[in-house]
């Protein structure tokens, strides 16, 4: 209910403009008050925070999301969407205004830009999700950077490189694409030749030769293709988006498979999940907060009332699992 219809109303609008933090405030209780509450208006205790919700099922959480971090996510796409789909007549407004260049990748490239409207403000901080996760795809080599760009499966080649400097010269003398450090020819398996740089320090340039000498690129007429490499497709979506951004707690899965488990009533799997949690409102869960009252077991009448007392140590339990 809370993932189909509640977090999905506001889907639209968060695609194209970023919400105000009060706004993402007042989603986020919304959602959370209907976990405890339900729709009727009675106050109940939340029994775990908002943070533990939103971590994914096999971390301890229930798998529900941030509204600001899927606000985030649905806007990344259209950075996107920029690259895929230059055609477009809002990515080819944006090109033109913004950016100012033909180059339908430069939206990923360029390090800075003039601030604009509410909706380019929004996409230029968000692009982060996807440039942190790309990789490019040599084809012909013309659109790929080949010191800044991470391409065949490596890191960008200038985070080996502490001499800025040299990198800065050579990419001078060279040029910045991948092509232009191959040779115009291909050896006889159909693989395109690397050029000896001599450009500089030698050590720098035999460092150089013995991180390229062995990426191999089949000769091809086809584009340099962008992959987003935290998808298998190599395709962005929001929902892996927002997995990027989430965070991640102590992975639990024997415990996920127990809760979450469709072989048992939703309310046993909510309940275990609640105790593993240690978040039963017990005798001693209930003195905690300032709730006080008779405190001791109800079916043994000797040892303070605890979760783990009335789940496995309480002699009536024991004799009920034996």
């Amino acid at each position: 209910m809370i993932k189909s219809v509640l977090a999905a109303i506001p889907i639209y609008n968060m695609s194209c403009f970023k919400m105000s933090f009060a706004v993402g405030k007042s989603l986020n209780n919304l959602l959370k008050n209907f976990v405890w509450e339900g729709a009727k208006d009675n106050k109940k205790i939340p029994l775990i925070n908002w943070d533990t919700l939103c971590l994914m099922k096999e971390d301890g959480g229930a798998s529900l999301r941030k509204m600001e971090l899927q606000n985030s996510a649905l806007d990344a796409k259209l950075s996107w969407k920029m690259c895929k789909e230059p055609q477009k007549i809002w990515s080819r407004l944006f090109q033109k205004k913004y950016l100012d260049s033909e180059d339908t990748n430069r939206i990923l490239t360029v390090a800075n830009t003039e601030r604009g409207s509410a909706m380019w403000n929004f996409l230029w901080d968000c692009k982060h999700i996807i440039t942190d996760h790309i990789l490019w795809q040599i084809g012909n080599g013309n659109t790929a950077l080949f010191w800044r760009d991470s391409w065949d499966g490596f890191p960008a080649l200038s985070e080996s490189f502490e001499d800025k400097r040299w990198v800065d010269m050579v990419e001078n003398c060279i040029g910045q694409h991948v092509c232009n450090y191959m040779e115009n020819q291909s050896d006889q398996n159909g693989l395109r030749i690397w050029k000896k740089i001599n450009v500089g320090n030698p050590s720098l340039c035999e460092k150089l030769w013995k991180a390229i000498k062995d990426r191999k690129i089949p000769e091809s007429v086809e584009k340099d293709n962008i992959i987003w490499c935290a998808a298998k497709s190599g395709v962005y979506n929001s929902k892996l988006g927002y997995e990027v951004q989430r965070q991640r707690g102590s992975n639990n899965t024997w415990q996920h498979k127990l809760c979450w488990n469709h072989k048992i009533l939703p309310k046993v799997g909510a309940f275990l999940w609640i105790a593993l949690h240690t978040r039963n409102l017990m005798g001693d869960r209930l003195k905690t907060i300032g709730i006080l009252g008779p405190n001791r077991c109800v079916m043994c009448r000797v040892d303070e009332e605890s979760a783990n007392h009335l789940l496995f140590s309480c002699p009536v339990v024991e004799y009920c699992w034996n």
